[in-house]
């Protein structure tokens, strides 16, 4: 499995779904407080 290439776009992409994540739990506590 090659780590350049269509690895690191995918490993990209689930870096860039955990921080959307992140954030919207962030603004989703921030309103249930």
């Amino acid at each position: 499995m090659p780590l350049n290439g269509g690895g690191s776009k995918k490993i990209k992409e689930t870096l860039k779904r955990v921080l959307t994540d992140l954030c919207y739990n962030k603004e989703h506590l921030r309103g249930a407080f």
